[in-house]
């Protein structure tokens, strides 16, 4: 049997909890039955079909590469990731940014690079922060408009992001100021232990369906999916003693978010 998500897993559990009284029969096989899916998700199993064979790959052939500001940029690692993971089999390649140390840069991971990483120390994070807004003229001469205004943009599938801090530093209330820390354009995007921070409205924006784990940042518009789980949401050290945290709005039909164990501030 394939194995469904655990996001359709929780959506079944809500549906169970709204459910009218039924028979106790019904009762008792329906417990069961969830009972049975959760064990299916504890315990994971070397050859689960449901696993993305992609995914499985190129876990086996990784490519580590170590970046420090002092000796080059993001975007230099990048450049020697190969379009399309170099042709044969598929090959994850983390980017170790070395802990503390602030990158100044925009970074984008273009669609033709699968299966990246850029992973850093949780306790002492890497910073990667630039400061467009979406006034900001760009090289064409026309305004950058929120989208392009990202200091990452992650246009391609599979990417992970562990123990770094995402930020957008342009200071908050100018006209035409609303900023993008992190836009993800690919699918299957996870953050891990990040921090993603923007000084306007907009911290992250998706066109696709990422996971977090573990990160805090501003206001979160969703277009597709979200699924925070362990994660602190709070007003940034930039706001006001009257700001509050508000829930990402859902842009589209198709929007859904799941909050589990998250902190939330006023």
């Amino acid at each position: 049997t394939t194995r469904k998500s655990v996001l359709f897993l929780q959506l079944v559990l809500l549906v169970a909890a709204s459910l009218p009284p039924a028979s106790k029969q019904m009762e008792v096989s329906l417990k069961k039955w969830l009972a049975d899916n959760q064990l299916l998700y504890t315990t994971p199993d070397a050859e689960d079909t449901a696993m993305d064979a992609g995914v499985v790959a190129a876990s086996k052939a990784q490519v580590h590469v170590g970046v420090d500001p002092a000796g080059g940029t993001i975007a230099d690692a990048l450049a020697g990731v190969p379009d399309g993971g170099g042709g044969g089999e598929p090959k994850s390649y983390v980017l170790s940014l070395k802990p503390g140390q602030v990158f100044r840069e925009k970074v984008v991971v273009g669609k033709g690079k699968p299966f990246v990483t850029l992973k850093s120390d949780p306790a002492n994070p890497a910073v990667i922060v630039w400061n467009d807004t979406a006034a900001t003229l760009g090289k064409d001469g026309e305004p950058l408009g929120h989208v392009r205004s990202a200091t990452l943009t992650v246009e391609a599938d599979n990417f992970v992001a562990s123990g770094v801090v995402i930020k957008n530093d342009a200071p908050s209330g100018v006209e035409g100021g609303k900023t993008v820390a992190l836009r993800v354009a690919g699918t299957k995007a996870s953050f891990f232990k990040c921090t993603i921070e923007a000084g306007g409205q907009g911290a992250a924006q998706t066109q696709r369906a990422p996971k977090y784990e573990g990160l805090d940042g501003t206001t979160n518009p969703a277009f597709l999916g979200f699924s925070f789980h362990n994660c602190t949401i709070e007003v940034g050290a930039g706001g006001g003693a009257d700001d509050k945290v508000y829930l990402g709005r859902a842009w589209d039909d198709s929007s859904f978010v799941v909050f589990s164990n998250t902190m939330m501030a006023n």
